[in-house]
């Protein structure tokens, strides 16, 4: 076999195997699209043993590697809540001395439902809060 003939083989071996592996993808490497969640919301929230209330939230994108997005104004709290964005789900899990939130929600369109459970010392709420996109 000629010294070309064997150059073209190894490169055309070469050209295949990185085009075989340029096609292969993980799906937990595909980046996840939430940009339909990005934006303002006003909430109406419900939880037990207190009075109804309305606030504002906004969601951002997060640059932490463990969380997808920032929840800004969580509760009406003031704090800035970590989630995990999972197709139409959204987690999160949030801790300081004597204060957490943990909870799920439903993402439906431009409108989230989240629940959660809120402590801060011993007292203990469950929440539900409505979200509507601006």
């Amino acid at each position: 076999m000629s010294i070309k003939l064997k150059n073209f083989i190894s490169i055309l071996s070469m050209a295949i195997m990185l085009f075989a592996l340029s096609n292969c993808s993980k799906e937990e490497n595909k980046p996840k699209n939430i940009d339909h969640l990005i934006g303002s919301y006003d909430v109406f929230e419900k939880c037990d043993h207190t009075l109804d209330w309305s606030y504002i939230i906004e969601i951002v994108e997060s640059d932490s590697s463990g969380a997808d997005v920032i929840i800004k104004n969580f509760g009406d709290y003031s704090r800035d809540v970590y989630a995990i964005v999972n197709d139409d789900v959204i987690l999160y899990d949030y801790a300081e001395p004597e204060f957490t939130i943990s909870g799920n929600g439903d993402i439906k369109g431009s409108a989230l439902t989240l629940y959660y459970t809120n402590t801060e010392g011993g007292f203990i709420l469950q929440c539900t809060a409505n979200a509507t996109k601006k």
